[in-house]
């Protein structure tokens, strides 16, 4: 089964509006030393350029999770908003494993980018002598589709998709054409887009959205910033992943949030994670 089964099951029920292409990858796990240095990765340690330091939070190294080479993303896939070349990083601390519902999150993860030379990269080891925390694993990248629910007004067809969702056959060809996802929409665990987007823009702007127990929800400031709150697009969402030995709990995932408009100007300093599980 691929994409093509899952859309032909669509069209057969006049849904294929429903289904949003997006870019997703997987991974294979593979011996750092057969990677080439700057080649896209999740785990194992990161090739970043001399000079630029290992993200530190609290005094503790964070934990690299992703490396991205741009010239290898299907460019058809990514709307031109991803820059055409250079390489992003993605650091998170994964013990403390913070939420993102809180401004004092702020640091717990970091997004570098760099667009020089392929020589100025070199192996890094963590600054504190640890071994990395996930293994290593190369990335395949393929189209894969977003199933949006939310879309559907017409109660028949909210119906008949329901139905074709609990078919085995969809289940499989969807699990076929699953894995983790750059840009695009997506469904939360427990928020949904528009939620994430909303937590993303006050979070950020230093509202706390922990509910009970923290600081009172600052209602001014959220009306003054709600006109912001469509800027921000999904950038990366990263599930559990047994090749790498990444196991997030209770099945969650982590989401990296920034605003359209530091995307297009390929500034990724003030992008916010979010973490979701069941």
């Amino acid at each position: 089964m691929n994409l093509e089964n899952v859309m032909t099951m669509l069209r057969s029920l006049g849904l294929e509006e429903v289904a949003e292409p997006c870019l997703r990858f997987r991974t294979q796990p593979v011996r750092e030393n057969d990677l080439k240095v700057g080649s896209s990765k999740l785990g194992g340690s990161p090739d970043l350029p001399i000079g630029i330091p290992w993200p530190i939070w609290h005094g503790r190294p964070l934990d690299f999770l992703l490396q991205l080479d741009l010239t290898e993303i299907p460019r058809n896939l990514t709307d031109d908003l991803l820059p055409g070349r250079g390489w992003l990083y993605f650091f998170y601390d994964i013990e403390r494993n913070p939420w993102g519902f809180d401004v004092s999150d702020r640091g717990s993860s970091r997004v570098l980018f760099f667009e020089g030379d392929c020589k100025a990269l070199g192996r890094r080891a963590r600054p504190d002598s640890a071994d990395a925390k996930l293994e290593s694993c190369n990335l395949s990248f393929f189209e894969g589709i977003y199933l949006d629910r939310l879309s559907i007004e017409d109660e028949k067809m909210e119906s008949d998709l329901h139905d074709l969702c609990q078919r085995e056959d969809l289940r499989g060809a969807l699990a076929e054409i699953s894995g983790h996802q750059i840009l695009g929409s997506t469904d939360g665990i427990q928020r949904s887009y528009e939620e994430m987007q909303r937590e993303s823009q006050f979070v950020s702007n230093g509202i706390y959205m922990g509910g009970g127990g923290g600081p009172v929800f600052d209602e001014i400031k959220a009306k003054q910033l709600e006109p912001g709150i469509k800027d921000w697009r999904l950038l990366l969402e990263l599930g559990s992943d047994e090749n790498a030995g990444l196991a997030w709990t209770d099945h969650g995932r982590l989401y990296f949030w920034i605003r359209e408009e530091d995307l297009r100007n390929s500034d990724f300093y003030n992008v916010w994670v979010l973490f979701q599980c069941l």
